[in-house]
């Protein structure tokens, strides 16, 4: 296995992993907010098994490409599923179809090919830690948040989110 030449010196790159979508924030080195985007891709839920693997390889092939040109390593969570399903077919089909598995693995696989280190985190709260913290400080959408959070928990920095300014219907929700 080749050593890593882009490590977390010059800060992380965040991806937060959706059904429909992958976000991407970048974070300097002392944790500060950088950029952000998202790849859309509505084929993620509904596309054959080809294209859906397909749109995974280029999601994974875009955030490497982010990660080297901006000499960051890249910090994705370690979501783990339980095997059960529930009454709702909706949300039954979503996470049969959700292909967070895949796009890791071919993420991870194309980070240690280009020499980008890899790290995953606790995924613990970081979208509501993304909602009510960094979406109204950086207008950013609850995926980038997060995936700021994310980054900025790779990077070690500890979050706690202070509810004295967040709205109250957002902490009760």
């Amino acid at each position: 296995i080749p050593a890593a030449t882009v490590v977390f010196n010059d800060g992380a790159i965040g991806v937060d992993t959706n059904p429909d979508r992958v976000a991407v924030a970048g974070v300097s080195s002392d944790g500060n907010y950088i950029s952000s985007e998202t790849f859309v891709n509505s084929r993620l839920k509904d596309g054959s098994t080809e294209k859906r693997m397909y749109d995974v390889g280029v999601m994974a092939k875009k955030v490497v490409a982010i990660a080297k040109e901006r000499n960051k390593g890249v910090v994705i969570e370690n979501l783990e599923f339980k095997n059960k399903f529930n009454g709702n077919k909706k949300f039954n089909r979503m996470k049969s179809n959700f292909l967070w598995r895949k796009f890791t693995e071919v993420l991870e696989r194309r980070c240690l090919e280009s020499g980008i280190a890899c790290k995953r985190v606790n995924p613990a709260y970081t979208s509501v830690i993304g909602r009510c913290k960094y979406a109204p400080m950086y207008k950013t959408t609850v995926h980038e948040s997060a995936a700021f959070a994310i980054a900025r928990r790779g990077l070690g920095f500890g979050e706690k989110i202070s509810v004295n300014r967040c709205p109250s219907e957002l902490v009760k929700r």
